[in-house]
């Protein structure tokens, strides 16, 4: 679905511009 890869593509994102709390 367009939708998945669109949600998929945010998450990355917010990955590379959030550190993880680990």
């Amino acid at each position: 679905s367009h939708h998945d890869m669109k949600l998929a593509r945010v998450v990355l994102f917010a990955a590379d511009n959030i550190p993880p709390l680990q």
